[in-house]
């Protein structure tokens, strides 16, 4: 770490949270499967994170329950899912704007999971989350409703 980088880190006043390192784990790990051509990098990147992830752990002794473990699953399988339905719609697709409506609403999935992490550890969490209705979240495949039974 170069002496400018410990500066910048010790003067942060934003940081992210321990559910947003998660999330971007969660993202840089479909990368690195998904796009072969940087997979070195995003490995790189992937193992960043991890420390960054260990030092929450260690430092804040985080204990994991069934809820977070639960919350960690469906915030992968959104990304996924947010993943794939934004690839069919740029592949022009005709039903486009149906999957971008669908990934959206995942999106707010997405953010719920988050939440459910975050509210566990006592961090900070995403407002937005109008983008889920619990009669919306279904496409005819899946059914995104009340994946979390306390929300």
């Amino acid at each position: 770490m170069t002496e400018l980088t410990k500066v910048a880190r010790a003067e942060l006043l934003f940081t992210p949270t321990f559910a947003e390192l998660c999330d971007f784990l969660s993202i840089k790990i479909l990368k690195s499967i998904f796009l072969v051509q940087n997979k070195k990098d995003f490995e790189e990147e992937i193992r960043l994170v991890m420390k960054d992830l260990e030092l929450h752990i260690e430092k804040r002794d985080i204990k994991f329950s069934a809820e977070m473990i639960r919350a960690l699953m469906i915030l992968m399988f959104s990304n996924r899912f947010i993943w794939e339905n934004e690839n069919l719609a740029r592949s022009g697709n005709e039903q486009d704007a149906k999957l971008l409506i669908i990934s959206h609403k995942a999106n707010g999935v997405r953010n719920l999971a988050k939440n459910v992490i975050a509210n566990e550890l006592g961090e900070r969490v995403d407002l937005k989350t109008d983008s889920i209705k619990n009669d919306t979240l279904m496409d005819g495949k899946m059914d995104f409703t009340n994946l979390f039974f306390d929300i």
